[in-house]
C-alpha cells in the first residue's frame, strides 16, 4: 500500500514536471511561396552609389517543408531577378541570388550574383521568411552619368563590389 502511494506520488510529480517550462509551440515556418519582397543590401565595405536594392517577387516551391526547393522570380516567371534556395531540415536556407535587372527604368541597372544562406523564420500568417540572410558574391551597378572626356558614355559608369557579407531579406507582402 505504501509502495503504491509512493508510485502514485512520483507519477504525479513526473507528470507535473513534464508540463513545467513548456510554453506554446511555435509552428515551423513554411517554404516561402506566394508574394514576397527581396531586399539586398551591399556590404558596409562597398562604396556603391546605390547600396540597397528591392524587388517584388513571386515564390513557388516543390514541397512544403525541409527539403523543399524554392524559386522566387519577378511576376510572370521573369528570371531577371532569381532567388533559388533549398529549405534545409534545421530551418536554414541555402542557395543563390542572381539579378540582371533595372531598378528604375533607364536609370540604374544592377547585377548581383552569389551564394545565399540564412535562417527561415515564421512570418505573418505562418509564412516562411528570411530576415538576416548573408550573400557571398558580387554586386555590379551600372548607372548613367559617364564623362565622355574620361572615355565613358552615359549608362556606362560601372561600380562593383565583391564581399562575403552582403545582407538579404525575403519577406512576405
Amino acid at each position: 500500500m505504501l509502495r503504491r502511494k509512493k508510485l502514485a506520488m512520483v507519477a504525479s510529480l513526473v507528470s507535473l514536471w513534464g508540463c513545467v517550462g513548456k510554453g506554446p509551440s511555435t509552428p515551423s515556418p513554411t517554404a516561402p511561396t506566394g508574394n514576397y519582397t527581396l531586399v539586398v543590401e551591399a556590404s558596409p565595405v562597398c562604396r556603391l552609389a546605390v547600396s540597397r536594392f528591392q524587388w517584388d517577387l513571386e515564390g513557388t516551391a516543390t514541397g512544403s517543408g525541409p527539403g523543399a526547393a524554392v524559386r522566387a522570380t519577378l511576376p510572370g516567371g521573369n528570371a531577371t531577378v532569381d532567388v533559388s534556395i533549398t529549405y534545409l531540415a534545421n530551418a536554414r536556407v541555402n542557395g543563390s541570388i542572381t539579378t540582371r535587372a533595372a531598378l528604375q527604368e533607364g536609370e540604374v541597372r544592377v547585377t548581383i550574383t552569389g551564394g545565399a544562406r540564412g535562417a527561415l523564420t515564421t512570418g505573418p500568417g505562418g509564412r516562411g521568411q528570411v530576415l538576416n540572410g548573408v550573400l557571398n558574391g558580387t554586386i555590379i551597378v551600372n548607372r548613367p552619368g559617364g564623362n565622355p572626356s574620361e572615355g565613358t558614355r552615359p549608362g556606362n559608369v560601372v561600380e562593383s563590389c565583391t564581399a562575403a557579407d552582403h545582407k538579404w531579406m525575403l519577406v512576405p507582402r
